[in-house]
């Protein structure tokens, strides 16, 4: 049961932080990215490269999933490695 419970916990921290991340990054392509419409003018005011609805959404959905997935199996190398080195050997 107790590995069980690890198991969850694991996937937990692993799934919260990917997915953090991955809504974090939602933040970095409005940086760099700008949805045509009225409040720019269709382009025409923005400094920023601007792009068509469908696109910027495909865009955005990329960029979370890429990072999100990137950093999921970051931290599950990380927690891997911590579970691994505090299982101490077995004493005779």
């Amino acid at each position: 049961m107790k590995t069980f419970f690890k198991h969850i916990a694991k996937e937990f921290l692993n799934f919260g932080i990917g997915w953090a991340l991955g809504l974090i990054s939602v933040e970095l392509v409005l940086l760099f990215f700008e949805e045509k419409g009225i409040m720019n003018l269709w382009g025409f005011w923005s400094d920023k490269m601007v792009v068509e609805e469908s696109t910027f959404s495909v865009i955005q959905w990329l960029t979370s999933a890429i990072i999100g997935y990137v950093v999921m199996k970051q931290v599950n190398k990380v927690i891997i490695k911590i579970l691994s080195s505090n299982q101490s050997p077995a004493k005779d």
